[in-house]
């Protein structure tokens, strides 16, 4: 298969696969091998984008469904680390609903309002998960079976939801399952000589005064503050930062205080190799 794996040796679990390009196909191995040496244009000539996530349940089979839904729905134009969170949520849904002797389109709302319970409260999960992680994950529910009825899939979504209005007059639609315990902004602003004081103590072995401490045993200590004023100085992620090109660096001007740059389109947070579009920050010289 054309893929990369996520697969596990539990039976009992949905395993995940990535679609890739350019791999080799073994020949005279298999006969029905032989007959896929062609993936990648078949794949091509359905629309099938490299790195598009492939879901097969327990049995081996996938859901013609859920391919659709991953190449024909807004999921496949979110941004790339959103759909990696999203799949891998449907996987582990998928999973326990399969434990439960359900398939994907047979959830209902108990399956929410327990699967809600293991995730966040249970003494049998070992790593139970905030409100923001649980909001997201709802998040990516709704998507899919919100798309799954338009489409005929499923006949309800499994996620309950009620209307509330907002200050400004107007109505949303929000999940019965909404945490209650959701922050909605956790911004904490940081002058630059407060972050100077946490780079030398933290990256570079500082001490409060200014001066090296003796037993400071860090390796690499210029180039974590190099990249780390790179980011700080210039407001990109932490992806576009460390994908940055020394010919991406915009030359500075004699009297300019902020250099205009570009961000290659496929590392961008929303935006893909299609769209073109491409990022623009501004790099303070020091």
């Amino acid at each position: 298969m054309d893929a990369v794996s996520d697969r596990t040796s539990d039976c009992s679990e949905w395993w995940l696969y990535w679609t890739t390009r350019g791999v080799d196909v073994p020949v005279g191995f298999d006969d029905m091998l032989d007959r896929w040496m062609n993936i990648d244009a078949r794949e091509r000539a359905l629309g099938v984008e490299e790195a598009t996530p492939i879901l097969i349940d327990p049995a081996g089979r996938i859901d013609p469904r859920l391919a659709k839904f991953f190449r024909r729905s807004r999921f496949a134009f979110l941004a790339e680390g959103t759909r990696h969170s999203y799949v891998k949520d449907y996987r582990l849904f998928f999973t326990f609903l399969w434990r439960r002797g359900k398939y994907w389109d047979q959830a209902d709302y108990d399956d929410i309002d327990d699967y809600e319970a293991w995730r966040r409260r249970s003494a049998d999960n070992p790593r139970p998960i905030g409100g923001a992680k649980w909001a997201r994950e709802l998040a990516a529910f709704r998507l899919l079976f919100d798309w799954a009825v338009v489409n005929g899939a499923v006949k309800r979504s499994p996620v309950a939801t009620h209307t509330v209005r907002r200050r400004d007059g107007t109505v949303v639609e929000v999940a019965d399952n909404r945490p209650k315990d959701l922050r909605v902004a956790n911004v904490k602003w940081v002058t630059p000589r407060t972050y100077q004081l946490w780079r030398d103590i933290g990256l570079r072995g500082y001490s409060g005064d200014g001066l090296p401490e003796p037993g400071w045993r860090g390796r690499n200590d210029g180039r974590n503050a190099a990249f780390a004023d790179l980011l700080f100085d210039s407001g990109l992620r932490l992806r576009e930062g460390g994908c940055l090109l020394t010919v991406e660096v915009p030359v500075p001007m004699t009297g300019q205080v902020y250099c205009e740059g570009s961000v290659a389109a496929a590392i961008a947070k929303r935006s893909t190799v299609r769209s073109g579009r491409a990022d623009t920050s501004s790099w303070r010289e020091n």
